[in-house]
């Protein structure tokens, strides 16, 4: 076998391993091969990875192999977590927003992606850590290019501005999706904001900050856990916020995670 067949093969032997992991724990779970929910999941899973080594691994995968990978990813949310929305406070709009979410697992970006309708998820930026997503060349290929998502550092330098590349997303009239806890809860008790949020909306007044509350993540992948438990989940969009004039930033932060905390009670905003 040539240099190209040997680089290749760690790729490859991963995917492997991946696979035969999901069949052991797929048993486990109760989920027989005969199964229908279990031929699709390790299809999903199996051409996720495949094509994901593929791009990678070859300079002649383009485009679309990275569009297919974005539809296997949002099929595979949907068939594992169902990733249901419901629009309460307001309509699905091409229109640029900042939309905010509780953070629970690592299955909530992809999660509020699938709930998104197709004309606005192409439009959508989910914010991802760089500590976690660009670790490997899988993982930041899926937050990347399966997710378009930006990386930015939960650690900044001095005098750098971690949001800039929101900002610029923002300018070029995209929306940008944003967990501002800044970290995954080990509960389901959201955590107090972080002022990124606070930021962004004095620097775009005229954007509407759309709230989204996501039920039962916390079960499917909670924090420290690699096993995706199949339950269905939930995305409630709340009615947008904007700063109101004098509002300080603590008067805000509270504002705005209290529109998730009224989702999350099921209550029916007007």
């Amino acid at each position: 076998m040539g240099e190209e067949g040997a680089s290749r093969r760690p790729i490859a032997s991963r995917s492997s391993s991946w696979a035969i992991a999901m069949s052991a724990w797929l048993a486990r779970i109760g989920v027989t091969p005969n199964s229908i929910s279990s031929h699709w999941l390790l299809i999903l899973t199996s051409a996720i990875i495949a094509a994901g080594s593929l791009v990678i691994s070859c300079p002649f995968a383009g485009e679309t192999m990275t569009a297919l990978i974005r539809r296997l990813l949002v099929l595979f949310v949907r068939v594992m977590v169902g990733a249901r929305s419901e629009w309460r406070g307001c309509t699905p709009d091409t229109r640029r927003r900042i939309y905010f979410a509780n953070h629970n697992s690592h299955v909530d970006t992809v999660a509020v992606m699938a709930a998104l309708p197709y004309q606005v998820r192409r439009l959508t930026h989910p914010v991802a850590a760089r500590d976690y997503w660009g670790t490997s060349a899988l993982r930041r290929f899926i937050a990347e290019k399966g997710l378009r998502a930006v990386l930015i550092d939960r650690k900044p330098l001095p005098d750098s501005n971690p949001l800039e590349p929101l900002e610029r997303l923002l300018e070029e009239g995209r929306s940008i999706l944003i967990f501002p806890e800044g970290t995954r809860s080990a509960t389901e008790e959201i955590a107090p904001f972080r002022s990124g949020i606070y930021r962004l909306a004095c620097r775009f007044p005229d954007v509407d900050l759309v709230p989204i509350h996501l039920d039962n993540l916390q079960r499917i992948l909670p924090k420290g856990s690699i096993l995706i438990v199949p339950i269905t989940c939930t995305a409630r969009f709340g009615k947008p916020l904007r700063v109101e004039p004098g509002e300080g930033k603590e008067a805000f932060l509270a504002r705005a995670r209290a529109a998730i905390i009224e989702l999350a009670d099921g209550g029916r905003v007007a």
